[in-house]
C-alpha cells in the first residue's frame, strides 16, 4: 500500500519523510501466546516459535454499566471517519468474534511503549532530563495529528467531521522507533473521540482522565480542549508531573467542608469524589527550567493558557510553531533531528 503527502493547500508538513509499506498480517489465534496483560481486554502478545514478533490485541464488548448498545464499535467506527496516516495508531487487523457485542482490534506493538514508559525507562530512571529536540517533535508531531482530526489536512477533507480526541494523556501516546535517537510519537486510544459539533461543545462532559483535562472541565468538548492536554503532555516530560496541584495520596485534607460537600453532591457524575477534585483540582504548570529554550517555553504556555479562547488553534500552531521548531530542530541536531516529520497517508 502506497503513501501520498497531505492535500493542505499549504506547506505545513515539514520536510519529507521516507514511509514503508504497511504489512498484511494473516491472523491464525492458535499461532499467538499472551505475555502481558495491560488491563481487561488488552494484552501483548507472541507469536509461537519467534524471538520478536509481537502484537499488542484489544477485544472491546459493552461494559454492564454501559447504556450505549454499540460501545463496542465506538473506537473503530470514529478510526474509519480519519485517514490512515503516520501520526495516528490504527489497528493492522480487524476481527469478528462469535459474540455479537464484541470485536478484536490487533495493533502493532510499540517497543517502546507509550510516553509515561518511554520517559521513565529512559530519563527518569537515570536522573536524565528529556532534551529539548523530543519536546519540539512531540509538538510538532502531536499538533499534526489533531490536524488531521480537525480536518485541516489529509484527503477527503470535506467529506469527513472535525474530530475530537477527548482523552489525550501520556498513556494514549505510543512511542516509535525509526532508527534514529529522535523517536515518532503517535496519538493512540480513540474509544472516547467524537465529531465535533457547537451543539456538542455546548454539553457538559464527565469522561475521560479528569487529570488530564484543561480548567474549563466539565465543558471539555472543544478543540481547545485537546490543544491544553497535548500540551500537557509535553510539560510531563520535562517535570514528570500531573498539570495539577494534586497530591494523590492525601486529595481529600486538601478539601475544606465546601469542597467536600460539592465533591459529594456530584460523585454519581464524575464516579467519585476523588474524579471530582481531580477535574476541580487546580492547574499549574512551572516555567520550565533554563536549560530550554524561550521558544518551547511560549508555546507551551500558550497551549496550557487557562483561557481556551486565548489558546492557539491547531491551525495556528501547524502554519507558526512547526516551522520555527522545525529551523531549530536543525540547529540541535541536524537533518537527523527532522527525520520523519512530514505527515504521509495511506492510499486507498
Amino acid at each position: 500500500m502506497g503513501k501520498r503527502k497531505a492535500d493542505t493547500g499549504a506547506d505545513l508538513n515539514g520536510p519529507p519523510a521516507t514511509r514503508r509499506k504497511k504489512s498484511q498480517l494473516k491472523w491464525i489465534e492458535s499461532q499467538w501466546e499472551t505475555v502481558m496483560e495491560f488491563k481487561k481486554g488488552v494484552e501483548r502478545m507472541k507469536k509461537k516459535g519467534t524471538k520478536g514478533v509481537f502484537v499488542v490485541r484489544k477485544v472491546f464488548g459493552v461494559p454492564e454499566d454501559s447504556s450505549d448498545p454499540e460501545y463496542h464499535r465506538r473506537e473503530l467506527t470514529m478510526l474509519k471517519l480519519l485517514p490512515a496516516c503516520n501520526r495516528i495508531v490504527s489497528p493492522i487487523l480487524i476481527r469478528s468474534t462469535q459474540k455479537p457485542e464484541e470485536h478484536t482490534l490487533i495493533f502493532r506493538n510499540y517497543a517502546l511503549g507509550d510516553l509515561w514508559y518511554w520517559r521513565r525507562d529512559r530519563f527518569t530512571l537515570w536522573g536524565l532530563a528529556v532534551p529539548e529536540i523530543h519536546l519540539w517533535r512531540i509538538l510538532i508531531q502531536l499538533s499534526q495529528a489533531l490536524g488531521v482530526m480537525q480536518r485541516l489536512i489529509g484527503p477527503k477533507r470535506k467529506g469527513r467531521p472535525v474530530m475530537l480526541h477527548c482523552d489525550i494523556k501520556p498513556e494514549n501516546i505510543l512511542v516509535e522507533h525509526n532508527r534514529t535517537p529522535y523517536p515518532n510519537f503517535k496519538l493512540h486510544d480513540f474509544d472516547l473521540a467524537r465529531p465535533y459539533s457547537r451543539e456538542y461543545a455546548n454539553e457538559s462532559t464527565f469522561s475521560g482522565t479528569a487529570i488530564w483535562q484543561p480548567p474549563e472541565n466539565p465543558w471539555i468538548k472543544t478543540r481547545a480542549a485537546d490543544v491544553w492536554s497535548m500540551a500537557a503532555c509535553v510539560g510531563f516530560l520535562v517535570n514528570g508531573a500531573y498539570p495539577v496541584d494534586y497530591d494523590k495520596a492525601n486529595w481529600m485534607e486538601r478539601l475544606n467542608p465546601e469542597e467536600l460537600a460539592l465533591a459529594k453532591k456530584h460523585r454519581n457524575e464524575y464516579l467519585s469524589e476523588q474524579l471530582w477534585f481531580e477535574a476541580k483540582a487546580k492547574r499549574v504548570f512551572d516555567p520550565i527550567s533554563p536549560e530550554y529554550s524561550a521558544n518551547i517555553n511560549y508555546w507551551l504556555t500558550q497551549c496550557l493558557h487557562f483561557n481556551p479562547r486565548r489558546r492557539p488553534s491547531v491551525k495556528r500552531l501547524m502554519q507558526q510553531m512547526v516551522p520555527e521548531g522545525e529551523a531549530i530542530l536543525r540547529k540541535l541536531g541536524g537533518d537527523v533531528a527532522i527525520t520523519d516529520l512530514q505527515v504521509t497517508f495511506d492510499e486507498s
